[in-house]
Protein backbone atom coordinates (compact mmCIF):
# COMPACT_ATOMS: atom_id res chain seq x y z
CA UNK A 1 0.00 0.00 0.00
CA UNK A 2 1.88 3.37 -1.09
CA UNK A 3 2.31 5.26 1.75
CA UNK A 4 -0.07 8.49 2.57
CA UNK A 5 0.62 12.05 2.80
CA UNK A 6 0.93 13.85 5.56
CA UNK A 7 -1.68 15.98 6.67
CA UNK A 8 -0.56 19.31 6.77
CA UNK A 9 -1.19 22.16 9.81
CA UNK A 10 -4.18 23.36 9.91
CA UNK A 11 -4.49 27.03 8.83
CA UNK A 12 -5.30 28.95 11.78
CA UNK A 13 -5.54 32.26 10.58
CA UNK A 14 -7.94 30.99 7.70
CA UNK A 15 -11.44 32.52 10.42
CA UNK A 16 -12.24 36.22 10.39
CA UNK A 17 -11.70 37.81 13.68
CA UNK A 18 -14.30 40.58 14.82
CA UNK A 19 -11.73 42.90 15.60
CA UNK A 20 -8.01 43.51 13.81
CA UNK A 21 -5.04 42.55 15.84
CA UNK A 22 -3.98 44.32 18.85
CA UNK A 23 -7.90 46.76 18.57
CA UNK A 24 -8.73 47.23 22.14
CA UNK A 25 -10.48 50.45 21.71
CA UNK A 26 -13.19 52.03 20.24
CA UNK A 27 -13.63 50.39 16.54
CA UNK A 28 -16.28 51.35 13.81
CA UNK A 29 -15.64 48.62 11.80
CA UNK A 30 -15.71 48.15 8.49
CA UNK A 31 -17.74 46.16 5.58
CA UNK A 32 -16.03 42.69 4.30
CA UNK A 33 -18.01 41.63 1.50
CA UNK A 34 -17.98 37.50 1.68
CA UNK A 35 -19.74 36.21 -1.02
CA UNK A 36 -23.98 36.01 -0.42
CA UNK A 37 -22.66 37.88 2.96
CA UNK A 38 -21.90 41.16 3.64
CA UNK A 39 -20.37 41.53 7.53
CA UNK A 40 -19.85 44.13 9.84
CA UNK A 41 -18.43 44.36 13.38
CA UNK A 42 -17.68 46.73 15.51
CA UNK A 43 -16.32 46.94 19.26
CA UNK A 44 -17.30 49.83 21.92
CA UNK A 45 -15.61 50.44 25.64
CA UNK A 46 -17.70 50.62 28.60
CA UNK A 47 -18.37 54.63 28.17
CA UNK A 48 -19.28 54.52 24.87
CA UNK A 49 -23.08 54.98 23.50
CA UNK A 50 -24.59 51.53 23.39
CA UNK A 51 -25.27 50.56 19.40
CA UNK A 52 -29.43 49.80 20.17
CA UNK A 53 -31.15 47.84 17.28
CA UNK A 54 -34.79 49.31 16.65
CA UNK A 55 -37.63 47.59 14.96
CA UNK A 56 -40.50 48.59 13.45
CA UNK A 57 -43.47 46.23 14.09
CA UNK A 58 -46.95 45.34 14.14
CA UNK A 59 -47.35 46.17 17.28
CA UNK A 60 -45.03 49.79 17.62
CA UNK A 61 -41.38 50.18 17.91
CA UNK A 62 -39.19 47.42 19.48
CA UNK A 63 -35.77 48.47 20.95
CA UNK A 64 -33.37 45.56 21.68
CA UNK A 65 -31.76 47.08 24.73
CA UNK A 66 -30.38 43.54 26.54
CA UNK A 67 -27.33 44.33 29.05
CA UNK A 68 -25.58 41.02 27.50
CA UNK A 69 -25.29 38.75 24.84
CA UNK A 70 -27.72 38.29 21.77
CA UNK A 71 -28.21 37.37 18.52
CA UNK A 72 -31.32 38.82 16.51
CA UNK A 73 -32.43 37.87 12.93
CA UNK A 74 -34.19 40.69 10.68
CA UNK A 75 -36.01 39.09 7.97
CA UNK A 76 -35.65 40.68 4.47
CA UNK A 77 -38.45 43.59 4.55
CA UNK A 78 -38.73 44.57 8.05
CA UNK A 79 -37.71 47.86 8.62
CA UNK A 80 -34.78 48.41 11.27
CA UNK A 81 -32.68 51.15 12.51
CA UNK A 82 -28.92 50.82 14.81
CA UNK A 83 -28.54 53.88 16.85
CA UNK A 84 -25.38 55.73 16.25
CA UNK A 85 -24.74 53.58 13.26
CA UNK A 86 -27.04 54.59 10.47
CA UNK A 87 -29.11 57.91 10.51
CA UNK A 88 -32.19 56.24 8.92
CA UNK A 89 -35.05 53.39 9.40
CA UNK A 90 -33.54 50.64 6.22
CA UNK A 91 -35.55 47.94 4.48
CA UNK A 92 -33.71 45.45 2.52
CA UNK A 93 -34.13 42.68 0.00
CA UNK A 94 -32.03 40.34 2.45
CA UNK A 95 -32.07 38.69 6.12
CA UNK A 96 -29.21 40.15 8.61
CA UNK A 97 -28.52 38.60 11.67
CA UNK A 98 -27.87 41.08 14.58
CA UNK A 99 -24.88 39.79 17.26
CA UNK A 100 -24.08 41.57 20.64
CA UNK A 101 -21.18 40.13 22.95
CA UNK A 102 -20.68 41.75 26.08
CA UNK A 103 -16.97 41.43 27.98
CA UNK A 104 -15.58 43.22 30.85
CA UNK A 105 -14.26 46.18 28.66
CA UNK A 106 -17.45 46.83 26.79
CA UNK A 107 -19.56 45.70 24.15
CA UNK A 108 -18.44 43.32 20.55
CA UNK A 109 -21.17 43.66 17.97
CA UNK A 110 -21.42 42.10 14.52
CA UNK A 111 -23.59 42.61 11.74
CA UNK A 112 -23.97 39.71 8.92
CA UNK A 113 -26.38 40.72 5.74
CA UNK A 114 -27.45 38.49 3.36
CA UNK A 115 -27.47 34.38 3.32
CA UNK A 116 -29.22 33.95 -0.27
CA UNK A 117 -28.39 34.54 -4.26
CA UNK A 118 -30.11 37.77 -5.59
CA UNK A 119 -30.02 39.43 -3.00
CA UNK A 120 -27.87 42.71 -1.65
CA UNK A 121 -29.98 44.79 -4.74
CA UNK A 122 -32.61 46.88 -3.38
CA UNK A 123 -32.84 49.10 -0.40
CA UNK A 124 -35.56 51.11 0.97
CA UNK A 125 -34.38 54.12 3.50
CA UNK A 126 -37.01 56.01 5.13
CA UNK A 127 -37.40 58.40 7.98
CA UNK A 128 -39.75 58.80 10.07
CA UNK A 129 -41.19 61.60 12.66
CA UNK A 130 -39.58 61.16 15.99
CA UNK A 131 -42.15 62.90 18.12
CA UNK A 132 -45.46 61.15 16.76
CA UNK A 133 -44.27 58.57 13.77
CA UNK A 134 -45.83 60.91 10.28
CA UNK A 135 -43.62 59.65 7.64
CA UNK A 136 -41.43 62.36 6.53
CA UNK A 137 -39.26 61.04 3.47
CA UNK A 138 -38.13 58.18 1.67
CA UNK A 139 -35.14 57.10 -0.77
CA UNK A 140 -35.36 53.77 -2.86
CA UNK A 141 -31.84 52.41 -3.84
CA UNK A 142 -30.88 49.47 -6.44
CA UNK A 143 -27.80 48.39 -8.08
CA UNK A 144 -27.83 45.41 -11.13
CA UNK A 145 -25.18 43.84 -9.09
CA UNK A 146 -24.44 43.30 -5.12
CA UNK A 147 -22.02 45.59 -4.26
CA UNK A 148 -21.29 47.34 -0.63
CA UNK A 149 -19.09 50.18 -1.91
CA UNK A 150 -21.81 51.48 -4.40
CA UNK A 151 -24.51 50.73 -1.63
CA UNK A 152 -22.40 52.89 1.15
CA UNK A 153 -22.02 55.91 -2.08
CA UNK A 154 -25.83 55.77 -2.58
CA UNK A 155 -26.95 56.18 0.72
CA UNK A 156 -24.58 58.37 1.85
CA UNK A 157 -25.99 60.86 -1.47
CA UNK A 158 -29.46 59.83 -0.01
CA UNK A 159 -28.98 60.59 3.57
CA UNK A 160 -27.55 64.48 2.50
CA UNK A 161 -29.92 65.09 -0.02
CA UNK A 162 -32.68 63.98 3.06
CA UNK A 163 -30.89 66.88 5.02
CA UNK A 164 -30.24 69.72 2.39
CA UNK A 165 -34.52 69.53 1.98
CA UNK A 166 -35.63 70.78 5.05
CA UNK A 167 -39.57 71.33 4.16
CA UNK A 168 -39.00 67.32 3.90
CA UNK A 169 -37.63 66.92 7.29
CA UNK A 170 -40.26 68.72 8.75
CA UNK A 171 -42.91 66.92 9.86
CA UNK A 172 -46.27 67.56 8.01
CA UNK A 173 -48.41 66.28 11.09
CA UNK A 174 -46.26 68.06 14.14
CA UNK A 175 -44.51 70.66 12.69
CA UNK A 176 -41.26 68.56 14.33
CA UNK A 177 -38.40 69.15 12.36
CA UNK A 178 -36.30 65.84 11.94
CA UNK A 179 -32.42 65.42 12.94
CA UNK A 180 -30.13 65.33 10.51
CA UNK A 181 -29.94 61.69 8.98
CA UNK A 182 -26.16 60.37 8.76
CA UNK A 183 -24.74 57.58 7.01
CA UNK A 184 -23.05 54.01 7.79
CA UNK A 185 -19.35 55.24 7.66
CA UNK A 186 -18.26 57.63 10.31
CA UNK A 187 -15.17 58.84 8.49
CA UNK A 188 -16.98 60.33 5.58
CA UNK A 189 -19.11 62.17 8.42
CA UNK A 190 -19.45 66.05 7.26
CA UNK A 191 -19.90 68.21 10.77
CA UNK A 192 -23.59 67.89 10.89
CA UNK A 193 -23.49 64.25 10.49
CA UNK A 194 -20.82 63.77 12.85
CA UNK A 195 -23.06 65.24 15.75
CA UNK A 196 -26.45 63.71 14.35
CA UNK A 197 -24.14 60.37 15.31
CA UNK A 198 -23.54 61.39 18.35
CA UNK A 199 -27.25 62.08 19.51
CA UNK A 200 -28.98 59.39 17.74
Amino acid sequence: MPAQPAISEPILNYCLGLLPDGEKQSYFGAWRDLGQYWVWSAAGMPDDARLKVREKTSKGIVELNAPGNLMHSIAAGVQHQVAHVFGYWLESDSDRIWIQIARPDGFLYAMIWGGGSGAHLQERLLWLCPKCGEPLGERSLSRARPSIEVFLSQQLAAVRKFNSESAERTCRACRFIHPEAYGFDPENDAVVEKLARQEW
